[in-house]
């Protein structure tokens, strides 16, 4: 069959469908160009979303009428708009990066949207610190540092607190101290029940000999029967142990309100992150080339 040279021309000069590229086995390409531009405009759309968020919530509250949404309603209306704000983002993202990187593979194009998404944490992480970062590290903080509390509840922080030049004193005072309470001044008494109350709350419970000095002590100070003076150390005492235990549960609590805030925070930005991805690589596959 005979071709006519205008026939050839056209030929060489019509591209091959897309079709046939891929039937070619044409190596996956890879825009960079395209993924950092698309993570820019993901990140600047999300940020106007994120600003006008904001506007709107400071509109809400009113501290005049004391007409404003309560805590938690604001702080999930604000958690859901900023999961919403970069999903939109990393959509057009995703959008923008697919149409610049001019393929025709869609695996290509969601690959592309992949790297939007990565790329635009990667950037807001880094430049601007983003409420996943700085809230997952407080969290922590928080809960290591209400765990440190419970730890080191009772005698170990009055321990540390301790002057060395307090325990000269005191040390003095019970070796001069008369072995007959009723003949020493009420100052002195009193000085020894201080050193003896505070060696309790260092040891956190009284040794026998102590014991039994506070007795006598508080007998002599206030004037009554060595029965009475017993009957008043164990009220002080149970009064003691039932703050001390009143402390402790509350530290506890607010571990546990610390490491429950944790918990939220890391599954809102795993949940957020998720959509996140499902967005930009759903953008990438809208402007994907057809």
């Amino acid at each position: 069959m005979n071709v006519t040279p205008s026939a050839r021309i056209d030929a060489r000069l019509d591209p091959a469908p897309p079709d046939t590229i891929m039937m070619q086995g044409a190596a996956p390409t890879v825009s960079w160009g395209a993924i950092l531009v698309g993570a820019i405009v993901a990140i600047a759309f999300g940020s106007m979303l994120h600003a006008l968020g904001a506007a709107i919530g400071a509109s809400s509250v009113d501290a005049v009428d004391r007409d404003s949404p309560s805590g938690s309603t604001f702080t999930i209306a604000a958690a859901s708009w900023m999961a919403l704000s970069s999903a939109l983002g990393l959509l057009l993202g995703g959008i923008v990066a697919a149409r610049l990187a001019a393929t025709w593979s869609r695996k290509d194009a969601l690959l592309h949207g992949m790297g939007v998404w990565a790329v635009s944490f990667v950037i807001a992480i880094a430049l601007v610190g983003t409420a996943l970062s700085g809230g997952t590290v407080a969290a922590i903080r928080g809960i290591t540092g209400a765990a440190t509390s419970v730890a080191a509840a009772g005698g170990a922080a009055v321990v540390s607190q301790v002057d060395p030049s307090e325990i000269a004193a005191g040390l003095q005072r019970r070796l001069a101290a008369p072995s007959d309470p009723a003949s020493a001044s009420r100052e002195d008494l009193m000085a020894e029940m201080a050193d003896l109350a505070g060696r309790r709350l260092a040891d956190g419970s009284w040794n026998p000999d102590d014991r039994a000095r506070m007795e006598q002590l508080i007998a002599a100070t206030a004037g009554i029967a060595p029965e009475e003076a017993r009957q008043r150390l164990d009220q002080a005492e149970q009064a003691i142990v039932a703050r001390a235990r009143a402390v402790e549960e509350q530290a506890r609590r607010a571990a546990d309100v610390a490491a429950t805030s944790g918990a939220v925070l890391a599954f809102w930005a795993f949940a957020t992150m998720l959509l996140g991805l499902g967005a930009a690589v759903g953008g990438a596959a809208v402007g994907a080339r057809r």
